[in-house]
């Protein structure tokens, strides 16, 4: 029994960034690209997990590292605004399901 292969043209991607250009180019390319993003004002909740001098939150992005202070009202670029949002989220998520389960193991004797 024969079998048809068939294959799959895949869609031409324009590089947004030379391939030759490694390292700093990179991240000199994603600091612009994110610095001239709409920025939307927003304020990082605290997290009661550590004390007053070290509410920071911090996220990097092809080598640019951005850190921002908790608490405060900052402008922020709008696609770090939303990984800021989804990783709450998550946390908020997470913090649910382990409180469901706390308590709930077998314990063993080790």
């Amino acid at each position: 029994m024969a079998t048809k292969k068939t294959t799959t043209k895949k869609p031409a991607v324009k590089a947004e960034v030379p391939v030759e250009n490694t390292g700093e180019a990179v991240e000199a390319f994603t600091e612009k690209r994110i610095a001239a993003e709409e920025k939307k004002s927003f304020i990082i909740p605290v997290d009661p997990r550590f004390p007053a001098d070290q509410q920071f939150w911090e996220h990097c992005v092809n080598g640019v590292i951005y850190r921002y202070p908790r608490g405060e009202e900052i402008e922020l670029p709008v696609s770090l605004a939303e990984v800021i949002i989804r990783k709450l989220k998550m946390q908020q998520q997470s913090a649910v399901v382990i409180g469901q389960w706390k308590g709930n193991g077998k314990k063993l004797d080790v």
